[in-house]
């Protein structure tokens, strides 16, 4: 999937800020990187927190892929966070799937069966089990 030239703009403004705020840190400057991060931080609340969900979830799972737990289970367990704010559904039910597939491929059978068992409760009814 291609980025169009405004989303790799603004993937490299975020990169440049966060750079900047990096380099504030390291000089000490702690204020303003926290002002820099801030408006990184607004920018990133604009988006719908299904989308943000979503995102983590996915995410979640490519790194399990890559056999990196910590983050891996720390990413589906946020998109499980960030989809509980919205009426149970969709978003939710994406959210323990996208969990249950990290679970699994992280070696947590267990928990992974808990996950689906939750995303088949949360799921509308037009999408299959």
């Amino acid at each position: 999937m291609r980025s169009t030239a405004s989303e790799r703009a603004a993937r490299h403004d975020v990169g440049e800020q966060l750079r900047a705020a990096r380099d504030l840190l390291g000089q000490g400057r702690a204020g303003e990187a926290q002002l820099v991060i801030d408006a990184v931080l607004a920018a990133c609340a604009q988006l719908p927190r299904e989308a943000l969900a979503g995102c983590c979830g996915v995410q979640a799972r490519l790194l399990a892929l890559r056999g990196e737990r910590v983050r891996a289970a720390m990413m589906a367990e946020l998109a499980v966070w960030l989809a509980r704010d919205g009426a149970p559904g969709r978003c939710q039910a994406d959210a323990y799937l996208d969990q249950a597939c990290t679970l699994r491929a992280l070696g947590d059978r267990d928990e992974a069966r808990a996950c689906l068992r939750r995303a088949r409760e949360l799921a509308p009814l037009d999408v299959p089990a």
